[in-house]
């Protein structure tokens, strides 16, 4: 693992999990784990972003119905057929946005990150 440029070596994933905990802790972070196949993953990683009262977001993408059960928190999955570009662009800023507008320079992302998400039917979101 690299971080701040030197190398550091990690034994365990408790470790890991604790030094991103520390990493995020009372910071604002938006996470897309794409194509999750663990429902189980979601345990793990929760013990590092507890912090939920800063508006975070995690979105979840699985093709797995089990795994977008298990992973929903506070929203219910959302299933959809494959999605076209545009209705995963629409899809994302709902999640991340909510209400409020997506800002300008997240624009360009629209036609360049978002072609994973456009390939998976269910999306869910905790935290």
């Amino acid at each position: 693992m690299v971080h701040h440029g030197f190398k550091i070596k990690v034994d365990e994933v408790g470790e890991l999990a604790h030094m991103l905990r520390k990493n995020l802790l009372r910071k604002r972070y938006f996470i897309v784990l794409d194509d999750m196949w663990d429902d189980m993953a979601r345990d793990d990683l929760r013990l590092s972003l507890a912090d939920g009262e800063n508006r975070s977001r995690i979105v979840v993408t699985t093709r797995l119905e089990k795994v977008g059960e298990y992973v929903t928190h506070h929203t219910d999955p959302y299933f959809h057929p494959f999605l076209a570009l545009k209705e995963s662009w629409e899809l994302l800023q709902k999640k991340v946005f909510r209400k409020e507008a997506c800002p300008f320079e997240l624009h360009n992302l629209e036609g360049s990150h978002m072609v994973k998400i456009k390939d998976l039917n269910m999306v869910s979101e905790f935290v």
